[in-house]
């Protein structure tokens, strides 16, 4: 066969594998996507492990559509009854997920244990959302990424335990159910596919473009493997991401506070931008001191309870009540008796306005005295190799008023590495 024939051939093929795949990037997120993604994965991975969605659900019946009550988790408020009601000297919760039994238990005050180990610290109002699990995961699956398929069908990947956990601790949600009684069990969620879509279409136009055969076949092979292998795909945007970041933050840091804070107003795509460099605890390595004001996961105990702030309050003529916090005030906050809100304001930018009684505006008083001590916001995640991460200012508030205000404690952490600032 001529060298001509050859690159003709290899040149159809490509751009025949090209088009496949594309209209597989696009047609997955349609209805007969997700039932070809079902069906690969129920019927043709699942016998090889290779199912992981499938694999959670295999106690529920059905092959391909899973008949299993469905419930999400989500923004909302939880009623003060039924907090009184349900958890009044309740320590333990003894249930099941995805038939597989758990046990929650409340130590003291704050810590939950989860199957006997540490694992969260938590708050009164948190352990009341979670008692609603005793009731519901046992015949439920939690789903992520959920969308309506068709009537009495849902969609959306499984969340595992500790998903369930994450979400209902660390970012204050409640429990809600579906209307749903069949589930399929794929995530339509877009928002990491941008990047496979990208490459195939450049890897085409290459090829169009009559560009030596190598490079639009590298291109496409990329996005065919990464299309097809979540975990390597995982691993690449994590690493992108890390670079991205520390790449802008080399030139963000160097710039002023008030104009970090318009770049970060200019959307989401800054997000992770949101800085390591707004704190005292930047990416460092070494001995610290976190605030646990709301929920946070460890497996670290020994958290101090620290001492409620005892400066004065400034009254003023417009029956307001205000307090600063850090010799060069990080933040001043204002309490409104009529309005019933704490205002927070940094220099002259607002920074949140909390729904609080005038007891509780008290507490924020305690809670922003240990932000303005330690320049830092209150703790959200440190595993077991003391990665950790805390939550920029805002978040900590909007956190630390969804917890019920809380009392705010104090974890030291040896050889700890600060990683992220979730803003």
């Amino acid at each position: 066969m001529a060298p001509s024939q050859a690159k003709t051939i290899l040149s159809s093929v490509l751009l025949a594998l090209q088009f496949c795949l594309g209209f597989w990037q696009i047609c997955k997120f349609t209805p007969v996507g997700a039932l070809i993604q079902s069906f690969v994965a129920s019927w043709l991975l699942l016998p090889f492990g290779l199912s992981r969605a499938y694999a959670q659900l295999k106690g529920f019946e059905g092959r391909i559509y899973k008949t299993v009550r469905c419930h999400v988790t989500c923004t909302g408020e939880w009623r003060q009854a039924e907090e009184s009601a349900a958890g009044k000297g309740r320590t333990q919760i003894k249930s099941s997920y995805l038939k597989v039994d758990f046990v929650l238990e409340r130590r003291g005050e704050n810590m939950l244990f989860l199957n006997g180990v540490m694992s969260y610290y938590i708050t009164e109002k948190i352990w009341h959302s979670l008692l609603e699990m005793e009731r519901v995961a046992p015949t439920t699956a939690f789903l992520k990424g959920y969308k309506e398929f068709w009537q009495q069908v849902a969609t959306g990947g499984v969340m595992t335990l500790t998903e369930v956990l994450d979400s209902l601790i660390l970012e204050n949600q409640i429990i809600r159910g579906l209307d749903n009684d069949l589930l399929l069990p794929v995530n339509l969620s877009v928002s990491e596919e941008k990047l496979l879509k990208f490459l195939n279409l450049l890897g085409l136009f290459l090829q169009t473009k009559q560009v030596h055969w190598l490079y639009p076949t590298m291109l496409s092979l990329t996005s065919a493997i990464l299309e097809f292998s979540t975990t390597l795909r995982v691993v690449l945007y994590n690493n992108i991401n890390l670079l991205f970041c520390v790449a802008m933050h080399l030139v963000c840091d160097k710039l002023s506070r008030p104009t970090r804070r318009q770049i970060y107003s200019f959307g989401c795509w800054v997000e992770n931008l949101k800085p390591c460099n707004d704190i005292a605890l930047k990416v460092v390595r070494g001995s610290i001191c976190v605030i646990i004001g709301g929920g946070a996961k460890t497996h670290k105990e020994g958290a101090v309870a620290c001492a409620d702030d005892m400066s004065p309050l400034v009254q003023e003529e417009n029956g307001k009540t205000s307090c600063c916090f850090g010799s060069n005030p990080i933040v001043e906050a204002w309490f409104n008796p009529k309005e019933g809100k704490c205002h927070l304001r940094a220099r002259t930018v607002a920074l949140a306005d909390v729904e609080c009684s005038e007891a509780e505006f008290l507490r924020i008083k305690t809670f922003l005295s240990q932000v303005a001590k330690h320049r830092s916001g209150s703790l959200k995640t440190c595993d077991r190799n003391n990665k950790v991460h805390v939550r920029g200012f805002r978040k900590s508030v909007m956190c630390y008023s969804n917890s019920g205000f809380p009392p705010v404690y104090e974890l030291h952490i040896e050889d700890a590495v600060v990683n992220g600032v979730e803003c």
